[in-house]
């Protein structure tokens, strides 16, 4: 066992803290993947409740019930703030306590997709130091992300950064048990998104068109036009920010935008409302990414510094390294402002 080391003004030397995560989260894992081979997906896509920042599911509710004890044990290390989502917020050992870290958790992100056993879930949590003044993802010295894959596949990744150390990826076997591989990440190297993949998240209804019309001219001017014939970057939706964070560090990504605040408010303009958009709890695991290579900033270009809370609206724009994001965000930043500054249109679509 790791040494148990207290937490400093750099929590990120703290070992046990690291381990303690860890095994958090490898509990949570196995207690969806067993619900998943006893239930039906029908069983476990029950909504049972809307908790602190989304809907829960019946899946959820397993993953959830392990936070409580979770906290407990970190405040035998040190006091805190517990942030979840479907928890709240809460300071432990005690409400008078007087906390020096916070912790905030996403304990299934990629319901929608895990419950149906079609595409890995992760369990996302972020460790900062506390701030009188407020604490937000920026101030994040530690992530994990734990992998919750589908019942077909036997192994499973863990993505793990500490401040200034790197971001490193651990597979392990489900099946056999044990560690199969380490190694650390690193984001593409490629200079363009020619034969990449570049995502604008456009997971449900509401906001298609505008996310479509503002890709398409970022598109146009960041790599060109449609050459007939010829695919030159391809789309992905993951639909969790967990999973786009994986395949940004892996490199497979080479830009993703989440920009659905940003469209929030141009439907409010309209009358429209916008469903879900991500929280702080989904954006907990961004230190891999930048520790891996990414530059990563809010809609304005400015850095994540959302609080940590299970309601803020959050954008995020990650580019897999310098080259690219000088090729996209000048093009990106001003098609924002525009859309912003665009007279609200009466048109009405003819089916």
């Amino acid at each position: 066992m790791s040494e148990r080391i207290p937490p400093t003004e750099n929590l990120a030397n703290s070992e046990y803290l690291l381990s303690e995560v860890k095994s958090f989260q490898a509990g949570v894992r196995d207690d969806v993947r067993t619900q998943l081979a006893r239930q039906s997906a029908e069983e476990l896509s029950k909504v049972v409740g809307e908790g602190e920042g989304d809907v829960s599911y019946k899946i959820d509710a397993h993953a959830e019930s392990h936070i409580d004890g979770f906290a407990r044990s970190l405040s035998t290390l040190s006091p805190l703030i517990m942030i979840a989502e479907g928890f709240g917020r809460k300071i432990y050992p005690a409400a008078d306590s007087e906390p020096k870290l916070e912790v905030i958790i996403d304990p299934v992100d990629g319901t929608r997709g895990i419950m149906y056993d079609m595409r890995s879930a992760w369990v996302i949590t972020g460790i900062a130091p506390h701030k009188d003044g407020g604490t937000t993802l920026d101030d994040i010295e530690m992530a994990v992300l734990t992998e919750i894959p589908p019942t077909k596949q036997d192994k499973a990744s863990v993505l793990y950064a500490v401040k200034g150390q790197g971001a490193f990826e651990e597979l392990w076997d489900l099946r056999e048990g044990g560690l199969v591989a380490k190694r650390e990440l690193r984001t593409s190297k490629a200079t363009d998104l020619k034969h990449g993949f570049a995502t604008f998240v456009d997971f449900f209804p509401g906001s298609k068109r505008e996310i479509a019309d503002l890709s398409e001219r970022v598109f146009e001017e960041a790599v060109g036009p449609v050459e007939e014939g010829k695919a030159l970057v391809f789309d992905d939706q993951y639909i969790c920010n967990a999973g786009q964070v994986y395949l940004l560090t892996k490199g497979v990504y080479r830009f993703v935008a989440d920009l659905r605040p940003e469209m929030e408010k141009v439907l409010n303009r309209q009358g429209k409302k916008l469903g879900m958009t991500a929280h702080p709890y989904d954006l907990a695991g961004l230190l891999i990414a930048k520790e891996a290579g990414a530059i990563v900033t809010n809609a304005w270009g400015q850095p994540v510094a959302y609080p940590l809370d299970t309601s803020t609206n959050c954008s995020w724009i990650g580019y897999a390294n310098e080259d690219i994001r000088k090729r996209v965000e000048p093009v990106l930043l001003r098609e924002i402002q525009v859309l912003h500054s665009k007279p609200i249109s009466n048109t009405v679509v003819q089916g």
